[in-house]
């Protein structure tokens, strides 16, 4: 049983650590799971590869600031 609730902590404290955020671009919302201490251009990254970006990506990235990551947190990026 001890090991049934410490299994349990463990999972709680990863799901803390993990969460989706909605990521907007030109009008189309898409859920992205990050890590609360993910760095901003990794999750950039996977947001242009989540919606196929092909022209231009880097664009993308002077208009995205953020310290750090929340639940629910939305991130909108419209195209440059």
């Amino acid at each position: 049983m001890n090991e049934t609730v410490e299994k349990r902590k463990e999972q709680e404290k990863e799901n803390q650590e993990k969460f989706a955020v909605q990521i907007v671009y030109n009008g189309v919302t898409k859920p992205l799971e990050v890590e609360r201490n993910q760095h901003i251009t990794v999750v950039l990254q996977r947001a242009i590869i989540l919606f196929g970006i092909t022209q231009n990506p880097h664009l993308l990235s002077s208009s995205v600031k953020t310290e750090a990551w929340y639940p629910k947190q939305i991130l909108s990026n419209a195209p440059g």
